[in-house]
């Protein structure tokens, strides 16, 4: 298993929502393993990710619906910058 570097800046909160038996079942094992639930829960997935890797087919397939979902978006930032109705050019931050 490959070790992860890791400071305190790269640390992110993520709510998650446990079902009822799933929420016991953490805290057995924790009162078992005498290790904090969020512990518990990051050796998960830490060892899932290692565990499953994207494959570059799935990746591709990942990026292509995500192409064809937001065309428009990924149209208008090719596009840049355009007036906005009343005639006033929009302004990207830092523009003097």
């Amino acid at each position: 298993m490959a070790q992860r570097e890791r400071t305190e800046n790269d640390v992110r909160q993520l709510p998650l929502r446990l079902d009822r038996e799933l929420y016991q079942e953490l805290s057995r094992r924790s009162t078992i393993e005498n290790k904090s639930m969020s512990k518990i829960v990051r050796d998960a997935l830490r060892a899932h990710f290692d565990a499953v890797r994207v494959t570059k087919p799935q990746l591709r397939a990942a990026i292509e619906r995500i192409a064809h979902e937001d065309a428009e978006i990924l149209e208008a930032l090719g596009r840049g910058p355009q007036e906005n109705v009343n005639g006033v050019p929009d302004r990207l931050p830092g523009d003097r």
